[in-house]
């Protein structure tokens, strides 16, 4: 009897490792995705024009800081 608790207890184990890996791989693959989907869109020119924008938020966002 115990034993085969011991094993169903092992099997569950296991199906949750499993379990564990295959998502792991996809949460890497959905992260490498949003990278490369993020640098073609930094690669655009929509991207470079607005650059001056977010750089100028970005001071605004500073100098508020240290008030």
């Amino acid at each position: 009897m115990e034993s085969e608790r011991e094993a169903e207890l092992n099997a569950l184990r296991e199906s949750f490792q499993a379990e564990l890996e295959r998502k792991s791989a996809r949460i890497a693959e959905l992260e490498q995705l949003v990278d490369e989907v993020g640098r073609g869109y930094r690669a655009t020119l929509s991207w470079r024009v607005t650059a001056p924008l977010r750089a100028a938020r970005r001071l605004s966002r500073g100098f508020r800081r240290l008030r």
